[in-house]
């Protein structure tokens, strides 16, 4: 058996071109090339390259520049595939030396014919290379990659990819890494959503916000299902500044209201610790010394006029006709109970009823005192067969 320095042995007939030996080329049919071997063993080379189709040398060839050269031609074509424009059907107007494009559907003129293969612009003409599935070009105008599936081109998408970073390094911990000024993620065509799912209730799914690498903020579901902001001086130490109870949807946290007396600046108020417009006027409670209903209430009965305030305040008002010809006690009830009457006062009401003299001695000496009930008027002795309008008025507490 054969045997050439430098190479593995090789079976007859296969031989070095020639039929030389010692340091003779790798032969033909050790390069898996395509052709025949004549009966002294010289091997002759047939047809091009299955790939990229470029034009094999013959043994002895004449003119094996020419070869060479379209060899070169083609490798120039499809090398480093930069493509001008895809899916043009006829050629521009005026190409650029080595302007390579993909022809579109429906090709007219030079191109009829080529759809789907790459067309390049070379020496005032153009040359075809029909690709291969799987080749990749670039769209250098728009700096999109397109794959060719075996029928169309159509865009490369990056599937199943373990990482990646966009001008960054992504690494196993952040699997997508992106460093830009911006990072946009747009509709397509109706409503966009972005997800962040955890394992379990114990895990965390959030968005971390850090200054030089440290966390100031964070804003999700931190170790539990309740949604929470948390902020951070310095990324150690943490606090809740608004939680959301994930089944009441009741807030919490350090930037609400801690009880009914938390008056701290920058504190949000809490509907049950404040005042809502439907809640000034109506009726006034207290359950243990607190506030519980309106601010104020207003009332009327047939026996006055009456204005409660939600700290206990009570204001009653009524008028009356008092017989100023009597010194017999005449009682007047409150319009609404009072629980602790603080003061009492009467008063004239039409200053035309004071045009006599009985009248404005009445008024002057009109004595009014306050019972649990309403008012006590007595006169220290009749004064004349009159009446007189008073206008009554007592304050006190309805708690």
């Amino acid at each position: 058996m054969p045997h050439i320095r430098g190479y593995e042995t090789y079976p007859l007939p296969c031989r070095p071109a020639g039929g030389r030996q010692g340091n003779s080329p790798l032969p033909h049919c050790l390069l898996g090339l395509p052709g025949t071997t004549t009966s002294n063993g010289a091997f002759t080379v047939t047809g091009t390259s299955p790939t990229l189709g470029l034009p094999y040398l013959q043994p002895s060839q004449a003119q094996k520049h020419v070869t060479h050269n379209e060899a070169l031609a083609r490798l120039d074509a499809v090398t480093q595939l930069s493509i001008a424009a895809l899916g043009p059907s006829s050629p521009p107007a005026s190409p650029a030396e080595g302007d390579r494009f993909i022809v579109g559907p429906g090709a007219t003129g030079d191109w009829a014919g080529r759809d789907q293969q790459i067309a390049i612009h070379r020496g005032g003409a153009w040359s075809f290379t029909p690709p291969l599935p799987g080749w990749v070009a670039l769209l250098r105008d728009i700096g999109t990659l397109v794959r060719f599936d075996g029928n169309e081109w159509v865009p490369v998408h990056v599937n199943d990819a373990e990482t990646l970073g966009i001008n960054a390094q992504a690494d196993t911990v952040n699997r997508l890494s992106v460093a830009a000024p911006a990072t946009l993620l747009n509709h397509d065509g109706d409503d966009h959503r972005l997800t962040v799912n955890k394992a379990g209730t114990g895990d965390t799914a959030s968005l971390l916000f850090q200054s030089g690498w440290s966390g100031r903020a964070e804003v999700g579901l931190a170790g539990e299902d309740a949604f929470a902001i948390r902020v951070s001086p310095d990324g150690s130490t943490w606090q809740t500044a608004l939680r959301l109870d994930p089944d009441s949807g009741a807030a919490s946290g350090s930037a609400v209201q801690q009880g009914p007396e938390d008056a701290s600046p920058g504190r949000l108020m809490l509907a049950e610790h404040g005042v809502l417009r439907a809640q000034i006027l109506g009726p006034v409670a207290q359950i243990g010394g607190q506030p519980a209903g309106a601010i104020l209430e207003r009332g009327q009965t047939t026996q006055g006029h009456f204005v409660k305030w939600a700290d206990g305040t009570m204001i009653c008002s009524r008028t009356v006709t008092v017989d100023v010809d009597s010194s017999a006690p005449q009682l007047f009830d409150y319009p609404a109970p009072m629980a602790t009457p603080l003061a009492v006062h009467a008063g004239g009401i039409d200053p035309a009823q004071a045009s006599t003299a009985a009248q404005r001695r009445a008024l002057g000496t009109l004595p009014v005192w306050a019972t649990a009930t309403g008012w006590h008027i007595q006169l220290e002795a009749p004064i004349a067969a009159e009446t007189l309008e008073v206008a009554l008025l007592a304050y006190g507490l309805w708690i």
